[in-house]
């Protein structure tokens, strides 16, 4: 009886100790680890929210999110999630918004998160204060557009290569800066950006997206992605690449997904594993090339791409396995750039303009605003900021429907020339000098505004500019404060090229010939003569050797014309065609010479021209230039020949092959070398400064031989 009562004894306490246990239920771990991080900014509008959490008994877990703007009276968003991530929908952009997860279990224990906050891209409804450019070989670019209608240029930052493309988040901007990869520069004091990481990698960058801890990199001629790891500014690392054909153009990040525009296609990332991104599919865009995915955007189940002449093609990427062309924009073509902002849609094409769409019926622009040329968009509130390359910067007011200022963010270079430590440049504002003392990081000292400048020559400080309808001598011995000593008129109604010797002025005046002026005291230029060796000819371009000027004519040839008496120049020869590999060239259209010993260089293609005496000249070589040269100058054994809309062709002349080097730009006006150093006046990009040691006999000079660059 007794072993009964004891064994019961012991199936009751075995009972009520299982009893006990099964009525203690430990509550799922507190939510944590939020993405994005707690006060991010500058994240996605269809940002995919995430945290972790999970239940120490095993037992099934669900959530409900609370999401608002009111941190203290959040309403329920959704609630009895199973998965712990959460896409919210219409968020607004430039938004402030908090969050907080409450995680139950089957049992009904809960516990509740912290309040997490973020900001979404874009900026407050108060505007913005300052917009950041990738501004070609400009670089990075701030502008104060506190006041949109008086934009102001507050810095600028030499990124090293051809900014092509931009990302602004928190207090860092990442720049796809063609040959020299990623930059990453602190923006923290807008006025003084700070460059703080870079990575190389192959190609040119050209398209740049930011999510979270990454930078998602387009490359043109090498990887199509490039991912970095930016958790560490200061060290960034490249960790994932995807090479697929090299025509990488822009890029877009939505959940586990990288959308790259990539020329003839659309490339459909998996990023989900950023060390290893897969690549999920490929859209083949229609009628390649003249339908070019330039850029894209995603929103929600929808990718837009700036289709070049197509328009916008509007695809599903529901399934983004299995992408499908759904909708076509095709009012427009030459669509460069997109930006989708408040349920609209601005689309800039680089011939017509901006258009504006509402993406719940996009079959008809709700406004449509006429540009000479633009290339992206960006809107904040009202206003819509367009970028127009070589003309600078355009502020649209929305409402208004009209461009309400402009901002010309560089200039037309046409005529460069270098003097120790100061660079001197003529463009369509008028004269500047520039402090060069750091190659890297050019200082704009002073500017002369003219009304339109020709040519130049520098006489130690005194710059001779012919401008319009007068001859200009400045006094450039404090480099920040240029004068103006004289201004000369007569004969000076066409005044192009001029150069100056032993105290002589000679200048082109066009269809009123040469004019020699006696700038003996350049506060008190005096005429000489006026002399027209051709009796009507339009006298273009003058170099000076010695007793004799050398003078082209269009159409006509090469003049020398003996100076030896100032006050009765006469011409006495004629160069006017040159016998060449079995060919005779004539009616040249010389438009610049350059004079040295006992040859002449002219710029109409490359001819070399020999003195036999100085009045004797006769052509010796013709090389092809594949284009309009307006500019040469000779330095050793090279010679450089600035080409318009070609860049700019240095020939060997010491070697019989004449072994050359293209260096490829967008419109070259003038050339100079100095020290070393290769000065380029580009019309569309400023002035360019080379390292003339480093360059190679080969084609497609890469862009980080640049020194630097000012200038649109």
């Amino acid at each position: 009886m007794r072993w009964v009562v004891l064994w019961l004894g012991v199936i009751l306490l075995l009972l009520l100790g299982g009893c006990n246990q099964s009525t203690v239920n430990n509550p799922p771990s507190k939510p944590s680890d939020p993405y994005p991080k707690d006060k991010a900014v500058d994240v996605p509008v269809d940002v995919t929210l995430k945290w972790n959490s999970f239940d120490p008994d095993g037992d099934p877990v669900k959530f409900d999110i609370y999401l608002g703007t009111n941190k203290d009276n959040l309403p329920e968003a959704t609630k009895d999630l199973e998965e712990n991530e959460y896409t919210p929908s219409g968020l607004k952009y430039g938004t402030t918004y908090y969050w907080k997860v409450v995680a139950k279990d089957s049992k009904g224990a809960s516990s509740t998160g912290d309040t997490w906050e973020f900001t979404t891209e874009g900026t407050t409804s108060q505007g913005a204060k300052y917009l950041f450019l990738a501004s070609g070989y400009d670089g990075l670019m701030v502008v104060d557009v506190s006041s949109p209608e008086n934009p102001k240029l507050v810095s600028w930052f030499e990124t090293g290569g051809y900014a092509y493309d931009i990302f602004v988040s928190g207090n860092y901007a990442y720049v796809a800066s063609g040959g020299s990869g990623l930059v990453i520069v602190d923006i923290s004091n807008p006025e003084n950006p700070v460059e703080v990481g870079h990575v190389n990698m192959e190609g040119k960058a050209r398209g740049i997206f930011v999510k979270g801890d990454y930078a998602y990199v387009t490359c043109e001629k090498g990887k199509d992605l490039v991912i970095v790891d930016i958790e560490d500014p200061y060290n960034p690392q490249i960790i994932g690449e995807l090479e697929h054909g090299g025509f990488g153009k822009g890029v877009f990040v939505s959940g586990d997904y990288a959308y790259v525009a990539d020329a003839g296609e659309l490339l459909i990332v998996d990023v989900s594993s950023p060390e290893k991104p897969m690549l999920k599919a490929e859209m083949s865009i229609p009628d390649y090339p003249n339908g070019q995915a330039r850029d894209v955007i995603v929103q929600k189940d929808r990718a837009y791409i700036a289709a070049y002449d197509l328009g916008v093609l509007v695809v599903d990427v529901s399934d983004p396995s299995s992408p499908n062309v759904i909708d076509r924009i095709d009012d427009l073509d030459s669509v460069v750039g997109i930006y989708i902002y408040s349920g609209k849609l601005y689309v800039v094409s680089s011939y017509y303009g901006l258009s504006v769409y509402d993406l719940s019926n996009p079959d008809v622009p709700e406004e449509h605003i006429d540009l000479d040329y633009a290339e992206g968009v960006f809107v904040s509130g009202n206003h819509a900021y367009l970028a127009q390359g070589i003309n600078g910067l355009a502020v649209v007011d929305l409402e208004r429907k009209s461009i309400v200022s402009t901002l010309d963010l560089g200039w037309s270079a046409q005529r460069i020339y270098a003097s120790g430590n100061f660079l001197y440049v003529l463009d369509s504002e008028g004269f500047e000098i520039l402090d060069i003392g750091d190659p890297l990081h050019p200082k704009r000292l002073s500017l002369i505004k003219l009304e339109s400048p020709k040519e130049m020559f520098v006489d130690g400080n005194i710059v001779y500019i012919t401008d319009y309808a007068e001859l200009l001598a400045v006094d450039v011995s404090d480099p920040s404060n240029p004068k103006i000593l004289n201004r000369f008129y007569k004969d000076m109604a066409y005044a192009g090229d001029i150069f100056v010797s032993d105290d002589i002025a000679y200048v082109a005046g066009g269809w009123n010939g040469m004019v020699l002026v006696d700038a003996s005291s350049p506060s008190n230029l005096k005429w000489i003569s006026t002399v027209n060796p051709s009796k009507g000819g339009y006298v273009e371009s003058i170099a000076v050797l010695g007793s004799y000027a050398y003078v082209s004519v269009s159409d006509e040839g090469v003049y020398a014309v003996d100076v030896s008496n100032p006050s009765d120049p006469t011409p006495v020869s004629l160069a006017s065609k040159c016998e060449h590999e079995n060919s005779i060239i004539s009616s040249w259209d010389v438009r610049d010479i350059y004079a040295e010993s006992q040859n002449l260089y002219l710029a109409d293609d490359l001819a070399i021209l020999h003195l036999n005496t100085p009045a004797s000249m006769v052509c010796v070589n013709w090389i092809s230039t594949d284009g309009k040269l307006v500019s040469v100058y000779k330095d050793g054994d090279k010679v450089y020949a600035a080409v318009e809309e070609k860049g700019v062709l240095i020939v060997n002349v010491s070697d019989p092959n004449y072994a050359t080097v293209q260096i490829e730009m967008a419109d070259s006006k003038g050339v100079y070398v100095n020290s070393g150093k290769l000065y380029i006046a580009d019309g569309e990009n400023g002035a360019v400064i080379l390292n003339a040691k480093t360059l190679k006999n080969k084609i497609d000079l890469p862009w980080m031989t640049f020194h630097a660059v000012v200038g649109m």
